[in-house]
């Protein structure tokens, strides 16, 4: 597979894991773990992107941004795009794919909720979203593993699960157990244990359990996190990055969700992280 490489607004630092498993000292050292072969650019100028997905099979790959904007690009031939028509001009800020590759879903500003079809490249504005979030930023979304409920967090502690049926009735119900700062970013580990963890600007990181409680990691409070990812499905382990250098590791109990703790440490790189993704 052909890496794809895109240029994130604000210079956004994109974290390969892989990082994660060389010693530190390596790190510092300044040398490149990635070896980017192919650059093909979407736009000559600044898009204003916000976030990217890639698919569970690592074919596709979604960028959002700006003023609604969404693209689509082969993960195996990166001159393969297609900009896509959101019918909307509010910002984009998280997208994330169903478990099964077919569809995503992607939330912005104004309570903006849409789903991408993979089929003819196609998106909607998912049914009852405007009804229950109209107003809210949303800021991050995620698909637990079964692919039963996607989980949605926005600013003021918003945490908000969603599912839809075979007839096309949703529902939207929200989490009890959020402590009111913004919620910036979030990721469900793809075991079917359907955990998945909350990073948050001032009140930690959370991890919600089975049955969509929430529990507060002891020790993360007081840090600005920016972004998690869970990008290993045979380990119960996450990663979180904040500011001022920081990279959390965390370990999470799969049979007591509660007892998840995190082990930070500071990474000399020269640069604040604004983002995580796995490759």
């Amino acid at each position: 597979m052909k890496p794809v490489a895109v240029i994130m607004r604000r210079l956004s630092l994109i974290l390969i894991v892989s990082l994660l498993l060389i010693p530190i000292t390596l790190a510092q050292e300044e040398e490149s773990v990635v070896l980017v072969s192919q650059i093909s650019l979407i736009e000559q100028t600044d898009l204003g992107l916000e976030a990217l997905s890639v698919s569970p099979n690592g074919e596709d790959v979604l960028v959002v941004g700006t003023l609604g904007f969404a693209h689509y690009i082969s993960g195996t031939d990166p001159i393969v795009d297609v900009e896509l028509n959101t019918n909307d001009d509010d910002t984009l800020f998280d997208v994330d794919w169903h478990p099964q590759g077919l569809t995503a879903l992607i939330v912005g500003d104004n309570g903006t909720m849409v789903r991408y079809t993979r089929d003819d490249h196609s998106i909607s504005h998912v049914p009852g979203s405007i009804a229950h979030l109209m107003g809210l930023k949303l800021n991050a979304v995620s698909w637990d593993s079964s692919g039963n409920w996607a989980y949605i967090g926005g600013d003021n502690g918003l945490i908000v699960r969603f599912r839809e049926d075979g007839n096309g009735n949703t529902e939207f119900v929200h989490l009890n157990g959020s402590r009111g700062s913004n919620i910036v970013d979030l990721s469900c580990h793809h075991q079917m244990h359907s955990i998945c963890v909350i990073v948050t600007e001032s009140d930690g990181i959370a991890v919600i359990d089975q049955q969509h409680e929430i529990h507060w990691v002891v020790g993360s409070e007081g840090t600005m996190w920016r972004a998690v990812e869970c990008p290993h499905d045979e380990r119960a382990r996450c990663f979180a990055v904040a500011q001022q250098q920081s990279l959390g590791v965390i370990e999470l109990n799969i049979e007591q969700p509660s007892l998840s703790f995190v082990a930070s440490k500071y990474i000399n790189i020269g640069a604040e992280f604004t983002g995580i993704h796995a490759r």
